[in-house]
């Protein structure tokens, strides 16, 4: 082989990397843009839901009620939420009175998910106790 085709062929290969390198980015950048909108719209939602949970609990007496929203987000989409309440009142509260506020709030989660059918959300309320 002379020293032109050695070279040409070495020029071709690096002009296929870099073709190959651009599109790989070209296809990483827009699967991250989608990613970044499913949370903004699950953000959004995460926020209404924790806030129509806090009222909901105001409006049955439970005033100003703390209330945090963990999540657990898995590999093929699922969400796991726990919202973990106190208040001195729920405390007091009877194992059948807890059990149906519990009922009570789940009917709040009922239209959470909803981007794609596969998406599923699963929902647990735990009452703290001092």
């Amino acid at each position: 082989m002379r020293k032109t085709d050695i070279g040409f062929i070495a020029m071709t290969l690096a002009l296929i990397c870099i073709i190959v390198f651009c599109a790989g980015c070209t296809v990483r950048g827009q699967e991250n843009w989608q990613n970044l909108e499913k949370e903004r719209w699950y953000k959004e939602r995460e926020a209404k839901l924790l806030s129509d949970t806090r009222e909901f609990l105001s409006g049955r007496g439970f005033y100003n009620s703390g209330v945090t929203l963990n999540r657990v987000v898995d590999e093929d989409g699922s969400r796991a939420y726990t919202f973990t309440v106190h208040h001195t009142q729920i405390d007091r509260m009877t194992e059948q009175e807890r059990a149906g506020l519990k009922t009570q709030l789940d009917i709040l989660t009922e239209d959470f998910c909803g981007i794609t059918p596969e998406e599923t959300c699963t929902f647990q309320f735990v009452f703290l106790n001092v």
